[in-house]
């Protein structure tokens, strides 16, 4: 008697901080069909580290019935904010301004022009971290009124990036050897790997919290660096 094909399919899904699942499907390959054994298995990991320096987008907004005495009275504002944030040391040119808006106001009941805003944002690159609610705290004291956003990231995000993958593909092959051994046989070569678009970095936001008897508090949090690999490994039946 001839030995039929037999197909082995996987799709593993792993869930941060949540179970695993799987779905496991044979079939049985016509005789003229060439012989096929795979394990196809894509999982998921993920790597946690703590960032290294911040971003923040601090924004000045100004209004008045004139857009020329809006936009001045900007222009005074921006300035002594870049001047605070100057005395803290930040050089001029890594404070860039990322926006500048002058735009109308309108009555909604006359439906014309009420008034002008003028509005930009400064962004500012913190590499101490200690420092964040200071910087902010300044510029507020020097007349900003809005911080656009706050972010935090790490110049290591690019190897941790690298090691989840490795941690992914970990995790896919003692999955595979589980789903070989559960069908009767063993894990033979890996015969295709890739991450594709499956790296997908996020941050847990850090929180804001501001006091008036002290320099703002800013709480980083930590950064994650998710990967995610589909593997296709060679499935040998037992002798």
């Amino acid at each position: 008697m001839s030995r039929s094909t037999v197909v082995v399919r996987a799709v593993m899904m792993f869930v941060i901080g949540g179970g695993t699942g799987s779905v496991v499907t044979a079939q049985t390959a016509p005789a003229d069909r060439p012989s096929t054994r795979d394990i196809i298995v894509t999982a998921t990991r993920s790597v946690e580290l703590a960032p290294d320096f911040a971003e923040v987008q601090i924004g000045v907004r100004t209004r008045d019935a004139d857009a020329a005495r809006a936009a001045e009275q900007h222009a005074v504002i921006a300035t002594a904010v870049r001047a605070a944030l100057r005395s803290l040391g930040f050089p001029a040119e890594s404070l860039p301004t990322t926006g500048y808006a002058v735009q109308p106001e309108y009555d909604p009941q006359r439906n014309r022009p009420s008034g002008y805003s003028v509005q930009s944002t400064i962004q500012v690159h913190i590499h101490d971290l200690t420092r964040v609610g200071r910087v902010i705290d300044a510029a507020l004291g020097a007349g900003a009124n809005g911080v656009h956003g706050l972010s935090f990231e790490s110049t290591r995000r690019d190897a941790m990036r690298l090691q989840a993958i490795e941690r992914a593909v970990q995790a896919a092959r003692e999955e595979a050897a589980a789903i070989a051994r559960a069908a009767g046989g063993r894990l033979g070569a890996l015969l295709e790997a890739n991450s594709g678009e499956a790296s997908i970095p996020y941050e847990r936001a850090g929180r804001v919290m501001a006091l008036a008897t002290t320099d703002t508090p800013i709480e980083p949090g930590s950064l994650q660096v998710t990967a995610t690999v589909t593997t296709r490994w060679e499935f040998l039946p037992n002798p």
